[in-house]
């Protein structure tokens, strides 16, 4: 379960998360909302329901992976295919073949 909270600090909004790692403990884990603090605590609470229910959804909170850039920008591109041109695709192809790969 994790559970939050959202803090002002030097005039920005930011949200603290609170969730037991792998091991039992309990762990924190700060992120901004991008908010200014003036008239935006609302705002800066529903971002951190979201971020909350996001956790919540995927069984906890996960810390992201270390991944590999030339695994990433692969799986970037064979993503974006659908929305690309035929010829930006194989260019991008082209370029990880080149460049990133090796």
């Amino acid at each position: 379960m994790v559970t939050g909270s959202v803090h002002a600090k030097k005039g920005m909004w930011y949200m603290q998360i609170r969730y037991k790692d792998e091991y039992g403990k309990w762990k924190q884990k700060w992120k901004s909302t991008g908010l200014p603090e003036k008239g935006n605590k609302r705002k800066a609470e529903q971002l951190l329901k979201n971020w909350i229910n996001e956790c919540n959804n995927a069984g906890g909170y996960a810390k992201p992976s270390k991944i590999m850039f030339c695994d990433w920008v692969r799986d970037w591109v064979e993503m974006s295919k659908p929305r690309l041109q035929a010829t930006t695709y194989t260019g991008y192809i082209d370029i990880l073949n080149k460049h990133i790969y090796p």
